[in-house]
């Protein structure tokens, strides 16, 4: 007897000197990263590469719209509705959490009943709101899908302090010295993205729904004894179910009327923006944007657009403070400037400008060139503008020269419009160039030589041009120096002045295309002087 109790004294001896991770080696304790979902496919994602090739329709209209905040604005699918409040959509789930998380802690469900819910196991930036989605050239492609490879350096941008990648690629296609390189690589050393069999990212493919809130589940952890989800394409053995659930329940996602969430489809680029904007607590500021007047930082986001302050919100760094309702208060915001140089530029048949302190010239006049509150040119009238943006896009060439279409427009006119007796001007007038045009075009390309000269006018300041119709008089040594009276376009460019005369050329075949005044075989007077 004296024997065994030896033994027994001598066993809880030795279990009392061994280190706890001894005792706990053949407990539940799971190996994987925390959030990590070994048994979904890889979660695809986009970020901001070169988003480059413009896709605008762009509009005047500045009514706000009352779609819902993930409403597919084609209608050709049911919209999602928006989050309700239960979905905690401004929370940021890591508050009161330890600001160290060890990675290798239990799965959420593990812990014991007491113990708080698991809190991010990376940090996203939430007191700083900073611009995340750029776009690329003053275009943001709202419409566009996500790419794994832009969905990658999103996420990474919104990392308060992400993991450096291994050296040397993650990925077989992720070559080194391409842009995304880093942040797939980053993203791949946090565990938060995976990748696809053959050790590839497919970088350009584009990211679901589903897989793209999968990553952010692998930041901000699903909760216990969350509620299940009762959509009808989402079955309880979905591979992305969990993250869906954790998505649902935290106010990113909501569902569609339908009662579907659709976790197969392609995320768009503003559809993303929402679940960010909602995941980090951040809204727009509706009333400080406006009161300055708007923000035009993209050519394809017009005021109208269904999600216009929702980009803003994401593009626009901004300091900010919260009202006594919780809501977001933009306390000063820097709009950036345009990627483009100072100039004039014709984009899909709408001409905007840049000007040197590097934003659009918007609701005002830079010269004869009236600019709307969109930052397109506008004649001031509504069916003259529809005339001559049809025109443009039908005789301008987009990788030709601003000259070398100014050159085309002129042809246009002079192989286009026929002499008839219209309106006479007054010598020195000015201000006639757009209705003498609109009647013009209303005629079908008929008039006199007014007419023409308004017609080529108009379309010379759709490509930008300090253009107007002058009225006066012109003579020639072919005519024996008599004089008649008479309509041509005057062009400052530079510092020189230029005429054109369309109506002279169309009858004489003389080239009188932007010309100084007295290198041509005609001379002009007006009110007495010459021109030369």
């Amino acid at each position: 007897m004296t024997k065994k109790l030896l033994a027994f004294a001598l066993a809880l001896l030795l279990c009392a000197s061994l280190p706890l991770s001894a005792l706990a080696a053949e407990g539940d304790v799971s190996s994987a990263p925390a959030g990590a979902e070994s048994s979904a496919p890889p979660a695809k994602e986009q970020g901001e590469q070169l988003e480059g090739a413009p896709s605008s329709t762009l509009t005047e209209e500045e009514t706000e719209t009352s779609k819902p905040i993930e409403e597919e604005p084609t209608g050709e699918t049911p919209t999602e509705e928006t989050p309700t409040e239960e979905g905690s959509t401004g929370e940021d789930p890591s508050e009161g959490e330890s600001e160290e998380q060890n990675l290798s802690e239990e799965e959420p469900g593990e812990e014991e009943s007491g113990e708080e819910e698991p809190g991010p196991v990376y940090t996203f930036i939430t007191g700083e709101h900073i611009a995340y989605m750029n776009g690329s050239n003053d275009y943001m492609n709202p419409e566009n899908n996500l790419t794994r490879a832009e969905a990658a350096k999103i996420i990474y941008t919104l990392l308060e302090n992400p993991l450096e990648g291994e050296e040397g690629s993650s990925f077989a296609d992720v070559p080194a010295g391409i842009w995304y390189e880093d942040y797939v690589n980053s993203m791949a050393a946090m565990e938060l993205i995976e990748g696809y069999e053959g050790n590839v990212y497919k970088p350009d493919s584009f990211i679901t729904r589903a897989e793209f809130v999968t990553i952010l589940s692998r930041v901000y952890l699903p909760e216990e004894g969350t509620e299940d989800i009762t959509f009808s394409d989402v079955p309880e053995g979905y591979w992305g179910y969990e993250a869906l659930k954790n998505a649902v329940h935290r106010g990113w996602l909501a569902g569609y009327p339908d009662r579907s969430i659709k976790p197969e489809n392609n995320i768009t680029r503003t559809e993303a923006i929402l679940v960010l904007n909602r995941m980090l607590g951040r809204s727009p500021d509706k009333d400080a944007i406006n009161n300055a007047g708007r923000i035009l930082q993209f050519l394809d986001v017009p005021y109208g657009y269904w999600a216009y302050y929702d980009i803003m919100e994401a593009s626009v760094p901004h300091e900010h403070s919260a009202a006594e309702d919780g809501s977001e208060v933009w306390t000063s915001f820097t709009p950036k400037t345009s990627e483009r140089a100072p100039g004039y530029y014709l984009i899909d048949g709408q001409l905007y400008c840049v000007k040197d302190n590097g934003y659009y010239a918007k609701s005002e006049a830079i010269g004869v060139l009236d600019f709307n509150n969109d930052g397109q040119y506008t004649s001031g009238n509504a069916d003259l503008d529809q005339r001559l943006t049809a025109i443009v896009l039908a005789y301008t060439d987009p990788s030709a020269s601003r000259f070398a279409n100014l050159r085309s427009l002129y042809n246009y006119v002079i192989n286009h419009t026929t002499y008839r007796t219209a309106d006479w001007i007054d010598e020195g007038a000015t201000g006639w160039e757009e209705w003498v045009a609109l009647k013009a075009f209303q005629a079908g390309n008929k008039g006199n030589c007014y007419s023409f000269a308004a017609m080529f006018t108009m379309l010379a300041r759709k490509l930008g041009y300090q253009a107007k119709g002058v009225s006066g008089w012109v003579t020639t040594p072919y005519w024996y120096w008599d004089i008649d009276e008479h309509g041509w376009t005057q062009i400052e460019e530079n510092g020189q002045t230029y005429f054109c005369d369309p109506e002279l050329q169309w009858n004489n075949g003389w080239d009188l295309f932007y010309k100084k005044y007295g290198s041509a075989v005609t001379y002009y007077i007006v009110n007495g002087v010459s021109l030369g």
